[in-house]
């Protein structure tokens, strides 16, 4: 009985192993894909053909102002060991920074926002007291990176924000969740501001380094405990069939 589950539980190590092999190659291809984005020249597709996951970390460049009425801090954002927010503001696009667009799309473009993330801001002791994250609607040009929104695997709920609140947290929300919130479209990717741009906060983008290596040295201890586990469960096995040889 006891080998049994022994082997039940290194074949569960060995699962643990692989899963972490394969975050291995996932951060592998994150990694890459941030390094080849940034060899590339600055987009100037019409903003309607951007795909968050086609032309993520690609940089983009647009000209508009930002839209101060409704902010998105976005809970759960850590840095350094710290608790805090990244804040999303929405902003305006000027028809100037869609030179490729034809007239007709222009027009039906026209005043669609696209979601920037200005960067983190730290929590404060008292969580009812959110940070000052005034922003300017001054005309300006603003340049950074496309992503997708920060995914979790597990969502808790949250309540409903209050109605028309200058500054709404959210945790780890979706597009039509943040479009209910700001009550208008945005485009389904977000604008990580770029390090340098103005009315931004703390940026470092990009992915952990040597994260796979970390994978690959977690894998190894799962394979690890794994042998273990089957070098016990031989051992006991072998020393029970002795045991009862022996007493034949």
């Amino acid at each position: 009985m006891v080998p049994a589950v022994l082997l039940l539980i290194a074949t569960g190590f060995v699962s643990l192993g692989r899963w972490q092999l394969e975050r291995a190659e996932v951060n592998r291809d994150i990694e890459h894909r941030f390094v080849e984005a940034d060899r590339l020249d600055v987009l100037s597709l019409p903003l309607a053909d951007i795909s968050a996951e086609r032309h993520r970390y690609r940089r983009i460049r647009l000209m508009g102002h930002y839209d101060p009425t409704t902010q998105i801090l976005l809970d759960n954002m850590t840095r350094d060991g710290a608790a805090g927010y990244e804040v999303l503001t929405t902003f305006v696009v000027d028809d100037a920074s869609r030179d490729e667009l034809t007239d007709a799309s222009a027009n039906a473009l026209a005043g669609q926002r696209v979601l920037v993330n200005r960067g983190w801001v730290p929590a404060g002791w008292d969580r009812a007291e959110l940070p000052d994250i005034r922003v300017w609607p001054r005309a300006e040009t603003i340049e950074g990176k496309i992503d997708r929104l920060p995914r979790v695997g597990l969502k808790l709920g949250e309540p409903a924000p209050a109605d028309e609140a200058a500054v709404v947290v959210l945790s780890f929300p979706e597009f039509d969740q943040i479009e209910s919130v700001l009550r208008h479209a945005v485009f389904d990717f977000q604008l990580l501001l770029s390090d340098g741009q103005a009315q931004g906060y703390t940026r470092s983008w990009g992915p952990e380094t040597d994260r796979d290596e970390r994978n690959i040295a977690y894998a190894v201890q799962w394979f690890a405990l794994a042998a273990v586990a089957i070098s016990i469960a031989i051992g006991i096995a072998v020393n029970g069939y002795r045991r009862r040889k022996a007493a034949a």
